[in-house]
């Protein structure tokens, strides 16, 4: 009787040592594949947000190389006269110059 019963314990406890270890087991590899994949997005948003800060920069100058050549010669203009004048123009995803920056909360 004594051996029937360490038996049947020694089945039940060694089964649930190995299924523990399996579930453990798949669990790392889930976690550690979950962490690769956040990775891998975070270095894409990094990069889709360098192209587009890229892109930003390029039209930026382009603005600013057309406003200062629709400057007529010899007149003096400052850059606040030219902010003024491409306000009007400005769409509402472009980027305004902003002339102070201090703010009221």
């Amino acid at each position: 009787m004594d051996a029937s019963i360490f038996c049947v314990s020694f089945i039940f406890i060694g089964h649930f040592v190995c299924t523990n270890l399996f579930i453990g087991v798949i669990v790392q590899n889930l976690e550690e594949a979950t962490e690769e994949e956040r990775l891998m997005r975070e270095k894409e948003k990094k990069k889709l947000f360098a192209v587009r800060k890229q892109l930003i920069l390029a039209k930026q100058e382009e603005d600013l190389l057309r406003l200062l050549s629709n400057r007529h010669v010899g007149e003096e203009c400052t850059m606040q006269d030219l902010i003024g004048r491409l306000a009007g123009k400005l769409r509402h995803d472009d980027l305004v110059a902003i002339t102070s920056l201090c703010t009221n909360l």
